[in-house]
């Protein structure tokens, strides 16, 4: 199942000054102006997701270039009303990270009992299929007291790679965008651009 996107809105109503506003008001059709407001606004919205991807993961493990990833998705739209910069989920958690949240195993609908949680540095960003090549004779699985497994270990070393866990809550992020203030901003110097280029001309 895909996530939801994230979805930044820009509005010419509390981006620009009131002299840029009294100008727009002449425009018949602002889809240009919203266009040229969000497109400025998305450029800031890659630099931050690509600054952001620069942050070596907690386990010092193989990149996985999560953020850098989700720079390349973003989407503008616009029309007369205003103008979007979307960043597709595809499942892979942008949404997620940005509002917090907590994963349930099998929630999704893929029939997973459980979530797996890399252990070790060789394990990060991998599923267990993909760490023990697809041979699941490889792992072993922990079980505890009660009999619940709550890893998975390698068969002939014993070190353990994964945690099992039903749940994991992910901690809300909010600068997995720019700010409020650096994206007005942009939309304010993007209006700014198009109405002295399209209309003061």
């Amino acid at each position: 199942m895909s996530e939801a996107p994230i979805t930044a809105t820009v509005d010419i109503s509390d981006a620009v000054s009131p002299r840029l506003r009294a100008a727009v008001a002449k425009l018949s059709d602002r889809t240009g102006l919203h266009k040229a407001m969000a497109f400025r606004v998305e450029d800031r919205v890659i630099e931050n997701l690509q600054a952001k991807d620069q942050t070596p993961n907690k386990l010092g493990g193989s990149r996985t270039h999560f953020w850098l990833n989700a720079s390349r998705t973003t989407v503008v739209t616009a029309d007369d009303a205003a103008g979007q910069i979307s960043i597709p989920g595809n499942g892979g958690g942008v949404r997620l990270h940005y509002l917090g949240g907590t994963v349930v195993a099998g929630a999704n609908g893929s029939g997973k009992r459980w979530l797996t949680i890399p252990a070790r540095t060789e394990s990060h960003g991998k599923t267990v299929s993909k760490f023990f090549d697809g041979d699941f004779g490889k792992g072993k699985w922990l079980f505890n007291r009660n009999r619940k497994p709550y890893a998975i270990a390698d068969r002939a070393t014993g070190v353990v790679y994964f945690w099992l866990t039903k749940s994991a809550t992910i901690k809300k992020d909010p600068s997995v965008l720019p700010s409020t203030e650096i994206m007005r901003s942009a939309a304010a110097s993007a209006a700014a651009d198009y109405i002295n280029a399209e209309v003061a001309a």
